[in-house]
């Protein structure tokens, strides 16, 4: 989720929120997470930088299938 600090139409800064397992950063960890991070582990969808970050939630130097599993889990439990 991108956060700006605007001030008479001037941006000063921008930050971006991180919440592990939220891959698409709209501040839901939902089955859209769940999906995205399937179709990334079967390298049908590419993720940014940002979404990488965001899907290794096992924090184990980069995203691969335990974090997508992890994902898919958490969101199954909601």
């Amino acid at each position: 989720t991108k956060l700006e600090f605007e001030f008479d139409g001037n941006v000063y800064a921008s930050y971006y929120v991180i919440m592990k397992g939220d891959v698409n950063g709209d501040g839901i960890l939902n089955m859209t997470d769940a999906v995205i991070a399937r179709h990334a582990v079967a390298k049908s969808y590419e993720l940014s930088e940002l979404e990488k970050i965001a899907a290794d939630v096992a924090e184990n130097n980069g995203f691969n299938i335990t974090d997508a599993v992890l994902i898919r889990r958490t969101v199954a439990k909601k």
